[in-house]
Parts: C-alpha cells; sequence; structure tokens
C-alpha cells in the first residue's frame, strides 16, 4: 500500500511540476491592447473605445478597470469574442479574443487623454497604452451625432480583421527619433525612424523608413531615395516587396511594411541631414462596405537633423587607428620558421560592433632587418551591425637569426563611454634561416620610391621653351601624346556614358537570362517571382542600354540617359509593363485577382521580351551612327 501511495504522491508531482512549468508560458502568450476607431472628431460626435484581450492558449479575463473618463460621456458598452486560425511554421494556431467595446463622446475641445486601462488575465495585471484624441468645436446644432459601431450590431469586417491582428509593438526612442502621423484619415504614410539624432563622427546610427495604411496597397513606386549626403551608409535592407505587419499608432490600427534600412556613420561634425523617402501609391481605401475606388496620392518622410560631435582631440592618442565602436584585435603569423628572403605574412584583424572599414593600419614596429613589402585589406559590414577589417601584411626578412615582432598598440574610440581604449596585437617570435640559393625577392615599388626621394641627385625638369637639347621633332612628341591622352579620355567617358563598345549579342543575351528565369517561376507558379524577375530584367536590360546600371534607379532617368529613339518608341510600352510586373511583385492578392493567371502572365513575359529586344536593337544601330 506504501508503494502504490508513493507512486501515486510522484506522479501528482510530476503532473504538478508540469502544470507550473506550463502555466507561465500561457500567461506570457496574452496580450492586451487598447484601440479606438478614429482619433480626430468633432464636440458630440462618438468613437467607439475598444479594449482587447487575446491568447491562443486558454482565454480567462474579467472586465477590464477604465480609467477615468470625466472629459467623456459613455453613451453604451457591449462585449464581443473572436476566433482566428493562423498558419504559422507549418501549423494552424487559434488565437481567441475577448473585445470590450466602450461607445464615448467627448463633452470639450482640445487634445483629450484616455489613460490606460487595466486589465486582470492569466493571473496577471495588463495595463494598456494612453491614447490622445483631438476634439474641435461642433459643427452646430442642427448636427446630430452619428454612431460608429451600433452596439449589438456586427462590426465592420476591416476593422474586425485589424482588431484581431492588432500587436503593441511601440518602441522606445529615448535619443531617437520617430515621426507620427499628422492626419490619421490619410489612406497612408511614409515614417522615418532613426534609433539616435546626436553622434560622434563615425558612431553607427540605423534609420529606417516605413510604410503605414490602413487600406490596402496596389502598387507602389518610388519616387526618390535618399541621397544620405554627409554619411558613409551600408545597406542593411532594401525591400523588393511589401511585407505587412500589424501596429497600433496612438490608438489606430496600422499596417506597417519596411521600405528601406540603412547604418550610417557621420563623416564630419556639424548638423547633418537625413533627407527623405518619396513614394507614390496607389491605395484603395477602407470603407464600411470594403474597399473603395483606387486612388493615387505621393507622400513623402520627414526630414531629421543629426548632431555629429567630433571625437575629444585633447585626449586622443597618438596610435588611435580610427576605429569608432566596440572592437576585439588578435594577429596572427602564417609561419613560425622560414628563410632569408622568403616572404612571411601577418595578419591583424579587427572585429566587432561599429564600421570596421574605416580603420586604418596600425603602426608596427618592425626589426631592422624585416621589409615592409607590400599590404592589403579585407572588410565586410553585416546587417546586425557587426563587421571586420583584415590587414595582410607582407614581410621579407633579410638577415638569419631569432627575432620578435612586438606588440602593436592599437587605440579605438567607444561613443556609448565617450573615451578612448586600448587593445595590443600579440607577440610573435619568427626564426629565420639561411638561404639555401633561393631567387632573391627584389625590394617592393614603396621602397624604391623612398629610396629616389632621398637620392641627392639633380632632377629632370620638363621645360617647354626652346633649348639646345628640346628639338622641335621632341616637342612635337610630346604635345602629339598630350592629344593621344586627352583623346583617349574622352573616348573612355563616351563609352561609359553611352555603353559604346557593348555588343547586341551580349545584351540579347542578357535578356535571354532573365527571361529563363521568369519562365522558370511562371512554371512553378510562383507569381511574386514573376513580378521581381520581370522588374529586374526591365532595370538591368535598360540600365545596360542607358550606361548606368539600374540599380536604385528610376525607370524615368534611365529613360533619360538612354538613346532618344529608346525613349520615343518605347517609353509607353516599358512604363505598362513596369506598372504590371510591380503590382504581381507588392499588390495585395485580392487587387491583383485575373493579373495572376498563368496565360496572361505568359503574355506579358512575351511582350516584355519583345519590346526589350526592339530597343536593344534600336539603342546599338543608334549608337552605331553616332559612333
Amino acid at each position: 500500500m506504501s508503494v502504490q501511495f508513493c507512486k501515486w504522491f510522484s506522479q501528482l508531482s510530476i503532473g504538478f511540476l508540469c502544470f507550473a512549468a506550463v502555466m507561465p508560458a500561457l500567461a506570457d502568450d496574452i496580450k492586451v491592447f487598447a484601440t479606438i476607431d478614429r482619433n480626430q472628431m468633432r464636440v458630440g460626435d462618438t468613437f467607439t473605445y475598444k479594449v482587447t484581450v487575446s491568447s491562443s492558449g486558454t482565454l480567462a479575463a474579467g472586465a477590464p478597470s477604465l480609467p477615468s473618463l470625466a472629459d467623456f460621456d459613455m453613451l453604451n458598452s457591449w462585449t464581443s469574442q473572436q476566433s482566428q486560425s493562423v498558419l504559422a511554421n507549418g501549423k494552424f494556431e487559434v488565437t481567441q479574443s475577448r473585445i470590450f467595446n466602450y461607445m464615448l463622446a467627448p463633452k470639450k475641445e482640445g487634445r483629450l487623454t484616455i489613460q490606460g486601462a487595466t486589465v486582470i488575465a492569466g493571473n496577471k495585471t495588463y495595463v494598456t497604452k494612453p491614447i490622445q484624441v483631438t476634439v474641435s468645436k461642433s459643427a452646430g446644432p442642427g448636427r446630430r451625432a452619428q454612431p460608429r459601431t451600433p452596439p449589438g450590431q456586427p462590426q465592420d469586417p476591416f476593422q474586425a480583421m485589424e482588431d484581431a491582428f492588432a500587436d503593441l509593438l511601440n518602441r522606445g526612442m529615448d535619443d531617437g527619433f520617430q515621426s507620427q502621423p499628422t492626419n490619421h484619415n490619410e489612406a497612408f504614410f511614409i515614417q522615418v525612424d532613426v534609433d539616435k539624432t546626436e553622434a560622434y563622427v563615425g558612431e553607427q546610427i540605423t534609420v529606417s523608413w516605413y510604410l503605414y495604411t490602413r487600406g490596402q496597397i496596389r502598387d507602389i513606386d518610388t519616387l526618390k531615395y535618399p541621397s544620405l549626403n554627409g554619411f558613409w551608409k551600408e545597406e542593411i535592407q532594401l525591400a523588393t516587396r511589401l511585407n505587412f505587419e500589424r501596429e497600433i499608432v496612438n490608438g489606430i490600427p496600422y499596417q506597417k511594411a519596411l521600405l528601406a534600412s540603412f547604418a550610417l556613420f557621420p563623416i564630419k561634425e556639424g548638423t547633418a541631414k537625413i533627407d527623405p523617402y518619396k513614394a507614390k501609391c496607389t491605395v484603395l481605401k477602407p470603407s464600411r462596405f470594403g474597399f473603395g475606388r483606387p486612388f493615387q496620392a505621393t507622400k513623402i518622410s520627414k526630414t531629421v537633423k543629426v548632431k555629429v560631435k567630433a571625437l575629444p582631440a585633447d585626449t586622443q592618442p597618438k596610435d588611435f587607428s580610427g576605429a569608432v565602436g566596440n572592437y576585439k584585435v588578435s594577429s596572427a603569423l602564417d609561419t613560425q620558421t622560414t628563410t632569408v628572403n622568403q616572404p612571411v605574412t601577418l595578419k591583424i584583424r579587427f572585429e566587432g560592433q561599429g564600421n570596421a572599414k574605416l580603420i586604418d593600419l596600425p603602426y608596427l614596429e618592425l626589426p631592422e632587418s624585416f621589409e615592409e613589402y607590400d599590404s592589403k585589406n579585407d572588410s565586410k559590414y553585416f546587417r546586425n551591425g557587426q563587421s571586420y577589417k583584415e590587414f595582410e601584411v607582407l614581410m621579407i626578412p633579410r638577415e638569419p637569426g631569432q627575432f620578435v615582432i612586438p606588440q602593436a598598440s592599437v587605440s579605438m574610440f567607444n561613443p556609448k563611454t565617450g573615451e578612448y581604449y586600448q587593445a595590443q596585437t600579440d607577440e610573435h617570435k619568427i626564426e629565420i634561416l639561411p638561404g639555401k640559393g633561393q631567387d632573391v625577392i627584389p625590394s617592393s615599388p614603396l621602397a624604391k620610391a623612398e629610396q629616389a626621394e632621398q637620392d641627392p641627385s639633380p632632377k629632370l625638369l620638363l621645360d617647354y621653351g626652346a633649348s639646345a637639347s628640346t628639338g622641335a621633332s621632341q616637342r612635337m612628341g610630346i604635345w602629339l601624346g598630350l592629344y593621344l591622352f586627352s583623346f583617349s579620355l574622352l573616348f573612355w567617358r563616351a563609352y561609359r556614358e553611352f555603353g559604346w563598345g557593348r555588343s547586341e549579342k551580349d545584351l540579347e543575351e542578357l535578356l535571354g537570362k532573365r527571361v529563363q528565369v521568369l519562365k522558370t517561376a511562371l512554371k512553378q507558379n510562383d507569381f511574386r517571382a514573376v513580378g521581381v524577375g520581370g522588374m529586374n530584367c526591365l532595370y538591368s536590360v535598360l540600365g545596360e542600354v542607358s550606361g548606368q546600371g539600374g540599380a536604385n534607379q528610376e525607370l524615368e532617368k534611365l529613360l533619360q540617359k538612354s538613346p532618344p529613339s529608346v525613349r520615343r518608341d518605347f517609353s509607353e510600352d516599358l512604363e505598362k509593363l513596369l506598372k504590371y510586373f510591380e503590382t504581381l511583385s507588392f499588390a495585395p492578392e485580392e487587387v491583383i485577382g485575373p493579373l495572376k493567371e498563368p496565360k496572361i502572365m505568359k503574355e506579358q513575359i512575351a511582350e516584355l521580351e519583345n519590346v526589350l529586344s526592339k530597343a536593344i536593337h534600336i539603342a546599338i544601330k543608334s549608337l552605331g551612327e553616332v559612333g
């Protein structure tokens, strides 16, 4: 009996521990947030304030404890429930939501604040974010307030979808800048997000541009990428398609998608400007009956000023390497033993947080018999803010013996502490054996140049006047050389600007490869890949025709740089094709509709190949006539 009791007690204990381990996970899965259906209105208007509690597990939540609503009249309240199934990581997850609705009407004009509501769910207390409401004067006694959502009636489907997926992702911006919408009735706006607005020279600043919308974006046309003058820039991400997620801005649910993100490093002290991102979108704005007619609008993000501080000059060490960030330094020799006049490679590597591309090779105190023959470096910046720079120093030992390559002192600057810090490379011992008749590597060109500078012999002077040593034939030869040099420069520039030297066969081969990618995507019935591939095909071919490369260039700019015959004959067709492939790339599936049918995609791919092939032929012919 005692054995059975012990077994039962053991199973009960294990079950209790498992339950205790699962409970925090269930509690952490709960999300509580507050939204309103609008935050700009008149005195006497009504709006709906909603507190939503959602969870993918068991949902047990009581009614929220509302904040003081002295500036509002509560006209009604009701509760609703929703269940949403979402495919995530190959599995369907069911999210249960309980929504507490309150119909409110503002009593006065001004900027009114609804403080956070308190909800107890899963034995944990949650407090929602405050929401601001802008209230203007009443429209007059003849105007009646119309409720946004009558109590007990079905909610707007679009709003229900927003509430079910809304997620409070409000990030802290202690020293940065995050632009907000100026009018929540706008169909979309472009937000600029900067993690800091004050930085040292060389310190990383992360800037991102996001598209926020309450409707459906049918297509987007980037009119201007930020030039970011005054910064060394490293690309973190340039969106090739819009991947939307939900975010609440001051109580209003939006769809948010990243447009571009860069790591910026200020070049000099003073005030630097992060210039705006400009885009034109075709939007289907939501209404109570679905989506309204599409319309186009152009938006531009705000310009952000950054205060750039100089690195402290009074405390800057002599061995400062230019590294701004948090780095580790390491060094290594490729061998411990070699012979006289045979090369030895010393590697010095900087690795850490920051832009290592700006780091200079530290001063090396080599043994007298070692000649620094050559050096090269390799560097890379990663999207997570890490980077490295590795120097390879090629040395030639000229005498045998036991030698020590001493430590190299390297100073760097930490922008977080505002102070310099020091690191050292390792000390390396190396044995140099006598040579065995190997070929002697001569001194490097750099060493010869230094010897020439120390040579006290008279320097040759170029005199264009008549002299006994410079005859007429010599002067003519000099001028002829100058003319040939100038002509070569002009020809090289024409080659770069107008694409001289590019053959029609090469461009047709490029077009064929791009079209083959499109046909492969078509066979796989991947309409998104067809859209992206079509855009890449158009830009790459037209970029070669115009001599601009096509990267991050607007179609209009590429056409301006193309031969006039290409602009005149193909501008309209190319614009239509670009519009089609952009729609496949970015627009929601319900907006694309029949455009993604295989038959239509096949016709558009054929049209793209036909138009670009003709453009290539005319462009090469035109350039041949110019040449």
